[in-house]
């Protein structure tokens, strides 16, 4: 069986959100091994397996209070986190994020860590193309597919471009090995199954 409780660590762009979401839809319904080696696809798992799953929370939502703009008061966050895990302490969960500032609580728990470190220009990739879809920057997805047509791209902000390059210049820190990647590398080393 797939573990109950799952803690996904990894830089922005590893694909933390995209494999809670799939594992919060199979979680607790297939044996491990089969799992592992892809023998049912996702048609197969979501018509046999409907009913139970674990919820997922993004570290990133009690980190933020309006997201990306202010803070929660470390307090808060950490009011916020107690509250989610004790909730769901008997169902288990799954707890995806960069930040290490809750690790602590969190493997209190002895959660599976599913440390996720794709290459640099596989990061870089999702990143801008994330950043492309989210802002509308181009305003037809087909865009991405087919040759250039005037009028699909539209102009973005200064203060958006901004956010991109900080992105950018933390997972190049990151696939440098900062302090970041020191400590998702000592919490997978230390915590494992």
């Amino acid at each position: 069986m797939i573990p109950n409780k799952i803690y996904i660590i990894g830089p922005a762009g590893s694909g933390k959100s995209f494999l809670a979401k799939r594992l919060h839809i199979y979680s607790n319904k297939i044996d491990n091994k089969d799992y592992q080696r892809n023998v049912f696809t996702d048609q197969q798992i979501s018509s046999q397996f409907p009913k139970k799953q674990l919820p997922i929370l993004d570290l990133d939502d009690i980190f933020w209070a309006k997201k990306y703009t202010r803070l929660n008061t470390p307090q808060k966050q950490r009011r916020l986190l107690q509250h989610f895990l004790q909730a769901n302490q008997k169902i288990g969960w799954i707890i995806e994020g960069t930040s290490p500032n809750f690790s602590q609580d969190i493997l209190v728990f002895k959660p599976k860590i599913i440390w996720l470190n794709p290459p640099l220009i596989i990061l870089l990739y999702r990143l801008t193309k994330r950043f492309i879809l989210k802002n509308n920057f181009i305003q037809n997805k087909r865009f991405l597919l087919n040759k250039y047509k005037p009028g699909q791209i539209t102009k973005t902000s200064p203060e958006k471009l901004a956010n991109l390059y900080k992105l950018y210049k933390g997972v190049i820190g990151y696939k440098m090995k900062d302090n970041l990647y020191k400590t998702h590398k000592k919490i997978a080393n230390d915590n494992k199954i």
